[in-house]
């Protein structure tokens, strides 16, 4: 399954066991430090309730800046689910590991380009 996953993402996060199998990918695509799409692929034989959950942290993270998508929760994506299944918590805490991981690796490549920028430009001018 997929969800509005983004054409070329400013950074991305992926579930995976030993082999390289893919369970979650999350991708964001960022302008001006704020998330303007975001979308995830799942494996199909996932649980309904880690799909719902990965919804949920969609719903919640488009439109915010970065700093502020680095503040949702696993409790709030768990507000957006079922609150009678038992496996919420579990869910919402995928969620959000998923969205910080996404978060950490846009930091890191943000930090990376303007290194090589302020690089480029201190060789440029001497």
């Amino acid at each position: 399954m997929e969800t509005g996953y983004p054409a070329v993402p400013a950074a991305e996060s992926v579930m995976q066991d030993e082999s390289g199998r893919e369970f979650i990918r999350l991708g964001i695509g960022v302008r001006k430090d704020v998330i303007v799409e975001a979308g995830f692929r799942i494996d199909p034989e996932l649980p309904e309730g880690v799909s719902a959950a990965m919804s949920g942290l969609l719903a919640l993270a488009n439109d915010k800046a970065i700093m502020a998508a680095s503040l949702i929760k696993a409790a709030d994506i768990a507000r957006c689910l079922d609150p009678d299944d038992a496996e919420t918590p579990k869910y919402a805490a995928i969620a959000e590991l998923m969205l910080h991981e996404c978060l950490r690796n846009y930091s890191a490549s943000y930090n990376k380009a303007r290194a090589e920028r302020l690089q480029k430009r201190e060789t440029e001018g001497k």
